[in-house]
């Protein structure tokens, strides 16, 4: 598998191709650690994490129903 990435030389104004050969494994590792930080870089955790429910409100409830 390879890795191929477009650039563009100035110098001798011509466009060039980057080949860079990756294995299946090394693939696989790059797309899970890009899954996983990608929320983080777009902040979206901030939003899932603001929309959980406040676990101490359920247990101060139950508390008052039979306390």
């Amino acid at each position: 598998m390879d890795f191929v990435e477009g650039v563009q030389n100035e110098l001798l104004n011509i466009d060039e191709s980057i080949h860079i050969p990756i294995t299946r494994a090394e693939f696989t590792v790059l797309k899970s650690a890009f899954s996983f930080i990608l929320p983080y870089l777009l902040g979206w955790h901030a939003f899932a994490n603001s929309t959980k429910p406040d676990a101490t409100s359920s247990v101060t409830n139950a508390n008052r129903i039979y306390g």
